[in-house]
């Protein structure tokens, strides 16, 4: 017998009966969500009465799908609710990559761990012998500091054993982001902290403000946000830069230079992870994992960080637009930020 259980988790491409697509990739969130789909029709879905049913903004069914007495559930046939002569099917699919061919596995990360009062939060650096980590501005009494530190190393040159942070590993044969997703396939528990930010090692910014970003994250219940670039950073879109009207501005956009995720939220995105190497595109999927045009996803200007390397530094520019592109068209999204409104500056965040 199908039970939702077989469906949690899965990624879908949603045609009509000719076999035209409608929606590139439909992914069912373990929550109960739905992922990679903006429309009103498609905010949830349920396993009831031996049908799969995507539901709508209030709840209720808009689209139906029979399930296979096989358990063969590859294929489902289905129908608009309300004109059940409207078919529709539902393909499994694998979820979208950039990449032509899924890179080797990386040897499992081994953790130095020196945590002793757990905290809320946590950050997780990928760092080098030129990461700025060491200069974050000192003005937080470690007593109230709300996150914890785990530093990914990434260069050659051993790290320094006695690094202050409360986790250090190395992993010099993958990136960022394929890096984090090793990071909580081998260290379950972290999924215990509230919220992730998950910086580049070439930020400049206060501990304070660290405090303070995920602060405003947690009182405005947000899901996935990024502090904003100051006047002085290098800046790819002009969406991130600092906005002095605003104390946040809720949006379709966070940049994978510094995400900050709640715990479901990262869940939700986490296999996307390693599907490109240079990151580019995934700052537009994401949200629409996460679900945005609401209130959950924010650019904070109340917190702003410098980006102090221009951008590309580390990597092909053609081959990091070229995978932005790839990735983009599989997931049927376009690279358009768009500010739906936000709190004004001086109002309390």
């Amino acid at each position: 017998m199908v039970t939702s259980r077989d469906f949690a988790g899965t990624t879908w491409r949603l045609v009509r009966e000719n076999g035209a697509v409608v929606a590139p990739v439909v992914m069912l969130r373990p929550d109960g969500g739905i992922g990679g789909v903006e429309e009103a029709i498609a905010r949830g879905w349920r396993v009831r009465d031996d049908r799969l049913a995507i539901l709508d903004g209030d709840g209720v069914a808009s689209l139906t799908f029979a399930l296979p007495r096989n358990g063969d559930a590859r294929r489902l046939a289905g129908c608009v609710a309300g004109a059940e002569t409207t078919v529709v099917g539902l393909e499994r699919i694998a979820l979208p990559s950039a990449l032509a061919a899924p890179q080797p596995p990386a040897p499992a990360p081994v953790f130095r761990d020196r945590v002793g009062r757990r905290r809320d939060d946590l950050v997780i650096l990928r760092a080098g012998t030129g990461s700025l980590h060491p200069t974050w501005t000192d003005d937080l009494d470690d007593a109230d500091r709300d996150w914890d530190l785990c530093i990914s190393w990434y260069d050659a040159a051993e790290p320094d054993p006695e690094m202050p942070c409360e986790y250090l590993t190395v992993q010099r044969e993958v990136r960022k982001l394929a890096a984090v997703r090793d990071i909580f396939a081998h260290r379950p528990d972290f999924a215990d902290y509230r919220r992730i930010w998950l910086p580049d090692d070439d930020l400049a910014v206060s501990r304070r403000a660290i405090n303070r970003l995920f602060a405003i994250c947690r009182r405005n219940h947000l899901d996935l946000a990024q502090p904003a670039l100051d006047e002085a950073s290098h800046v790819s879109h002009a969406v991130t830069r600092r906005d002095p009207r605003f104390a946040l501005r809720f949006t379709n956009f966070v940049e994978v230079m510094c995400p900050v995720f709640s715990a479901e939220a990262l869940t939700a995105c986490l296999d996307t992870f390693p599907t490109t190497l240079t990151s580019w595109g995934l700052d537009v999927v994401w949200p629409s994992l996460v679900g945005a045009g609401g209130t959950r996803i924010a650019i904070v200007d109340a917190v702003t960080v410098t980006h102090t390397r221009p951008v590309g530094g580390g990597y092909d520019m053609s081959s990091a637009f070229g995978e932005m592109n790839a990735l983009l068209a599989a997931w049927g999204k376009k690279l358009a930020p768009v500010v739906y409104g936000g709190i004004s500056a001086g109002a309390p965040v």
